[in-house]
């Protein structure tokens, strides 16, 4: 059996998803990234 994997890495976020050769998803995950704004009207990610 084969698998893909799709990934986006977006501003906010990051997505996951194992897809089988059937097209099934198999497995997904997310994980958002925290906005640090240290001032108004700033924002900074790590």
């Amino acid at each position: 059996m084969s698998y893909l994997i799709g990934m986006d890495v977006g501003t906010t976020g990051a997505k996951a998803l194992l897809i089988d050769d059937t097209g099934a998803v198999r497995a997904s995950a997310t994980s958002e990234y925290p906005m640090y704004t240290p001032r108004p009207q700033w924002a900074e990610q790590d």
